[in-house]
């Protein structure tokens, strides 16, 4: 599973929106996904308020 995060610039790096594609973040943040996608491959973000993360997620099987 990926999210993508919008989060804060600063050493904590904070949540500020989380979503299930880079389309779904860019909604809700009123910018397009090509927008997103080349902030995090320019490294964007020291200057600016929000950097944009990409996180993969390793889902758990249980077993009953």
């Amino acid at each position: 599973m990926t999210l993508w995060m919008a989060v804060t610039a600063d050493k904590y790096e904070l949540p500020i929106a989380v979503a299930d594609t880079g389309l779904e973040l860019g909604r809700m943040l009123g910018i397009s996904s090509s927008a997103i996608t080349h902030a995090m491959k320019r490294g964007y973000g020291k200057r600016h308020t929000q950097r944009y993360l990409k996180v993969e997620l390793q889902e758990e099987e249980t077993t009953l």
